[in-house]
């Protein structure tokens, strides 16, 4: 029964992937090897994640991260539109890793650089989480690919279908802002338009080249001008190495030093309050 429906699936795709401009089957396959389960509904592919949890790299993440299922609906062949007028991002979850995790809106709900801002909250793979110990993206996912420098690899899927992809071009160029558009995208040679991430904000995507499956509501359009913060100020060197066996994850440095001492200090405060507690019941029982 699961290898008819296996048959089934690729048959669907087959009839839809001529022409589409969204995620190839190749993509697909990589969304389903990291335990993401796809289904259509008419033209739209809904990708549902099995938790919403990071792969665990240890020791650099959250130790109370709430597993949800995160569920999202893009269109299977999205639509380029002209940048102007642009569509903006909604606050809150504008794409999927491929690991299942939400890629979040940029800004901070007063429009400035949220990775920024957050910097000192960030855990060692460049995540956070929401009030509802949800985990999150709003940086590059650096713990999703190793940074070789060639072609890049998938690394999720934006809300308007389009595919999000590393610091590299289709022939192994290194891309910044100078060579994408206002959303962080270009048009790739062999399958059309895609997202690129950077170290420069707004890192994944700063608007939708195409209309999403839902209208959403308008968050932030541009960094505010009460901002310290600049459009090109870095968070993270993104340096890439020769191959993937000798490529490591590049981690946020700042996080064990903070979590450290944060971690001492608690000690601290335990053995100072213990010797106290010991004085007094020595005290109480030579009375």
């Amino acid at each position: 029964m699961i290898f008819r429906r296996k048959i089934l699936d690729v048959l669907v795709l087959c009839m839809f992937v001529r022409g589409t401009t969204g995620l190839s089957i190749k993509e697909l396959g990589i969304f389903e090897e990291n335990g993401i389960k796809f289904a259509f509904d008419n033209d739209n592919l809904i990708l549902t994640s099995s938790n919403g949890t990071p792969p665990i790299l240890k020791g650099i993440v959250f130790n109370n991260i709430k597993p949800v299922s995160v569920k999202i609906e893009v269109p299977f062949q999205p639509s380029v539109i002209p940048v102007n007028p642009k569509i903006c991002l909604p606050p809150g979850i504008i794409g999927l890793t491929i690991t299942g995790i939400p890629i979040y809106n940029p800004y901070t709900s007063d429009c400035c650089n949220a990775a920024l801002v957050e910097k000192n909250k960030l855990d060692g793979c460049w995540g956070n989480m929401d009030e509802n110990n949800q985990y999150y993206y709003n940086t590059p996912p650096l713990c999703t690919f190793k940074n070789v420098c060639n072609e890049s690899q998938l690394i999720g899927v934006a809300l308007d279908g389009f595919p999000i992809y590393g610091p590299f071009d289709e022939q192994g160029v290194s891309v910044d802002s100078s060579s994408l558009d206002e959303c962080n995208g270009r048009e790739d040679a062999r399958r059309g338009y895609r997202y690129h991430i950077v170290n420069k904000f707004p890192y994944t995507i700063g608007c939708f080249r195409g209309p999403p499956t839902t209208p959403t509501a308008c968050g932030c359009g541009t960094l505010a001008p009460t901002c310290s913060d600049k459009p090109d100020t870095q968070i993270v060197k993104m340096s890439c190495c020769a191959n993937e066996a000798s490529c490591n994850y590049i981690l946020n440095e700042d996080y064990s030093s903070v979590h450290s001492v944060t971690y001492g200090r608690k000690l601290c405060s335990i053995i100072y309050i213990t010797l106290i507690q010991l004085c007094f019941i020595s005290v109480s029982h030579f009375q």
